[in-house]
């Protein structure tokens, strides 16, 4: 239903591809998972947690602590 991948190097606890299946978003699941990762890490010495989100993730993410610190451009292409 949700998904958090948490890759743990040079001190930093990177948080990537989360995701809950549209039907079940809204529910907290997401941000469960990704408090799970962070959690993790937190037992493992990880003082430092780093993310990308859209826009619409950036309420979960400040309950759990984050703050925004800069931006990263995006590109898409899309074929007509």
């Amino acid at each position: 239903m949700a998904i958090s991948l948490c890759f743990l190097a040079d001190g930093l606890a990177g948080i990537y591809s989360v995701a809950t299946l549209r039907e079940k978003r809204g529910k907290g699941l997401g941000g469960h998972d990704t408090a799970e990762a962070l959690r993790a890490a937190q037992e493992l010495g990880y003082r430092v947690g780093v993310l990308q989100s859209w826009e619409e993730g950036h309420s979960v993410y400040r309950r759990l602590g984050f703050e925004d610190f800069g931006g990263v451009p995006m590109f898409i292409r899309k074929p007509e």
